[in-house]
């Protein structure tokens, strides 16, 4: 009877082990997704938010240093028979075409296309183990270098949406962590491959 009852254990402790690794939080869903950057803490004086986007960023982006500012998706958009959801930038509550964003949740992976380019690229890689290596491309006038980065650890961090899975990446020629949080992003920006990287505080938002 006990060797029944360790059966039992063992069968449930490997089912909420293998569940839980099995989990993953998407970073897009079907309503808005909002990212914001408070970057200071004055009030500013802005015109009224257009009802859309008409004009498109420049790319790449600085770092919005001197505005709170905010980036969210709306309405889906069909490119080369894939679907994306349209990434807006507000700053000074004046809002500017960022790209398109989207998320393949079998593969873990998030994909994004600027306003500018004819092709997509991998942003984000929740598939990845310690050990695996993914190559970030960054502006030349931030602060970060363009490199192959490794995955050194996964671990857990707390944010207000609950507990999620935080990734620690490590180049030869930057000590520092780079931290890719599942169903949020980096801690410098959403779009960190197109955007300088020396005046951002982190994501506060999602």
């Amino acid at each position: 009877m006990k060797k029944c009852y360790t059966l039992l254990f063992l069968f449930s402790f490997l089912t909420v082990s293998l569940l839980k690794a099995q989990t993953y939080y998407p970073m897009l869903d079907s309503a808005l997704n909002e990212w914001t950057y408070a970057t200071q803490m004055y009030g500013v004086i802005a015109p009224p938010s257009p009802s859309d986007a008409r004009s498109a960023c420049t790319l790449p982006f600085f770092a919005f240093p001197f505005s709170d500012a905010r980036e969210y998706t709306t309405t889906d958009t069909v490119i080369d028979s894939l679907t994306y959801k349209t990434l807006i930038h507000e700053e000074y509550l004046t809002p500017c075409l960022f790209g398109f964003l989207r998320e393949d949740t079998a593969a873990r992976k998030i994909y994004f296309r600027s306003h500018q380019d004819t092709a997509e690229y991998i942003l984000y890689d929740f598939s990845l183990q310690p050990g695996d290596s993914m190559y970030f491309r960054f502006p030349s006038f931030g602060n970060l270098p363009t490199d192959w980065y490794v995955l050194d650890s996964i671990s857990t961090i707390t944010i207000s949406a609950g507990i999620r899975p935080a990734f620690y990446f490590y180049s030869n020629t930057f000590a520092a962590p780079l931290i890719m949080i599942e169903g949020v992003g980096s801690q410098f920006a959403l779009v960190y491959t197109e955007t300088s990287n020396q005046n951002i505080f982190g994501p506060f938002g999602n």
